[in-house]
């Protein structure tokens, strides 16, 4: 759940099969061809971003933006909070953003909160198909702290791509993962901006 990084490519959802009010509707579907599912695409992030602060600020502050919804709520998304439930006995959340046409919703179960460890693990789906698995790690690095962000997502393979075999499906992984760790690199340089200057801000000496 953790993250706000649009994938390049809008994900396709499998069509409904519709029974029409023929006759041989009512046969047993012997006849029926099922609706071939969607191709998976499966990439993988693996990245870092240091922070000028130390980890129990940045670790604070992390729980804040994806455990409270702070992040999202800053940027206009609607925050449901999703009670432990014995399918997610960490509880989760849920935001939305968008029109009745268009709605970018997104929903994020939490699998890891450790403070201890300062680790934090989630699943995450999102409305246009595609789901992942999150991990942040907090640890102590030169200067302040780093933050680890592992993601393995998938999402269907665009119906218009052409021919569905390995080749085609591993060119269109490396190009997602190209463009989602562009991404990245831009949204926590941006971040580290922000949460350092809460820090100074924080740490600075009250006026006399």
């Amino acid at each position: 759940m953790a993250w706000r990084a649009s994938v390049r490519r809008a994900a396709i959802g499998a069509a409904a099969l519709l029974l029409a009010s023929h006759p041989l509707s009512a046969r047993s579907g012997a006849d029926e061809t099922p609706a071939p599912r969607p191709v998976q695409i499966h990439f993988v992030d693996n990245f870092t971003q240091t922070f000028a602060v130390p980890p129990e600020f940045l670790w604070a502050e992390l729980k804040r933006m994806y455990i409270d919804g702070n992040k999202y709520r800053d940027l206009g998304f609607a925050i449901e909070v999703l009670p432990p439930t014995p399918e997610a006995p960490l509880g989760g959340t849920i935001v939305s953003q968008g029109d009745g046409k268009t709605i970018d919703r997104r929903t994020a179960l939490f699998t890891a909160i450790d403070d201890t460890r300062r680790f934090l693990a989630l699943r995450v789906i999102y409305s246009t198909g595609i789901a992942a698995e999150v991990s942040y790690d907090v640890r102590e690095a030169p200067g302040g702290s780093l933050v680890q962000l592992i993601v393995h997502a998938q999402q269907p393979m665009p119906a218009t791509a052409t021919p569905h075999d390995a080749a085609a499906v591993r060119r269109e992984a490396g190009a997602l993962t190209t463009f989602h760790y562009d991404q990245l690199v831009t949204m926590w340089a941006a971040e580290a901006q922000r949460v350092e200057a809460l820090y100074r801000a924080g740490a600075a000496p009250a006026p006399r």
